[in-house]
């Protein structure tokens, strides 16, 4: 009984010792240290019962400024303009702290959205943010009236781009 008993505990130690040297080696590895996040000026106050995207939707449509040009006037003076837009889509205007808003799109995939603010200050921000973080699309972006246009074209150059800043200019 004990030289089955010993042959069990070699074994076992012997067992032990192939499956460490089995086992690769771990080294500790420096993860980089993140980025430094440019801080934003707070965004809209929230509805404080706003329990997901759809109530934030909701809480926006219900509290736009209406302290400059909307959205809905740009859409409108496009119009006539040569751009037929596609149906129009309410976006997040917390995430780029404006107060509301909205968008729409050509049948040629030209993207015109319209963000509304509380004033011109706050639109000239969420301007500047745009165009340091979001530079490198081919957008063109414009404000007027505490509210911040972008028009985004596929195709590179075409002059309806130009043609939708002015009239939003001109709003």
């Amino acid at each position: 009984m004990r030289s089955g008993t010993l042959i069990l505990v070699c074994l076992f130690a012997c067992s032990n010792k192939a499956a460490d040297q089995a086992k690769p080696e771990t080294k500790a590895v420096e993860t980089p240290a993140p980025a430094a996040v440019q801080a934003r000026k707070p965004d809209p106050t929230p509805n404080p019962n706003a329990s997901g995207m759809m109530s934030q939707l909701k809480y926006e449509a219900e509290h736009r400024p209406k302290v400059g040009v909307t959205a809905e006037q740009t859409f409108d003076a496009l119009g006539p303009v040569g751009f037929k837009l596609d149906t129009r889509k309410q976006y997040m205007g917390k995430t780029m702290g404006a107060a509301f808003c909205a968008g729409a799109k050509t049948e040629d995939k030209i993207t015109v959205s319209v963000c509304e603010y509380a004033d011109d200050k706050a639109a000239q921000q969420s301007l500047d943010y745009m165009n340091s973080h979001f530079g490198q699309l081919p957008a063109k972006r414009a404000m007027h009236h505490a509210a911040v246009i972008t028009v985004v074209d596929s195709t590179p150059n075409d002059p309806r781009v130009d043609k939708a800043i002015q009239t939003f200019m001109a709003l």
